[in-house]
């Protein structure tokens, strides 16, 4: 017997969220939903620029392995 799951109703509801959005507010960018195969996984990608480097007033655990 051969028997074949279909997302729920509550995965449904998170069809709303599917497609591109616009990122504002201190970031500037995209994010993009879609559904694995099967759409029991909603998977987002965010694509926003690096933030630019400060050279003073902020450390990073990084600072001395490498220049800029």
């Amino acid at each position: 017997m051969s028997e074949t799951n279909h997302p729920s109703a509550e995965l449904k509801a998170l069809d709303r969220l599917v497609g591109t959005w616009a990122v504002t507010g201190g970031a500037e960018g995209t994010v993009r939903y879609e559904w694995m195969p099967g759409r029991f996984l909603l998977e987002g990608r965010s694509f926003l620029p690096p933030a630019p480097v400060s050279r003073g007033g902020w450390t990073s655990a990084l600072d001395g392995l490498c220049d800029l």
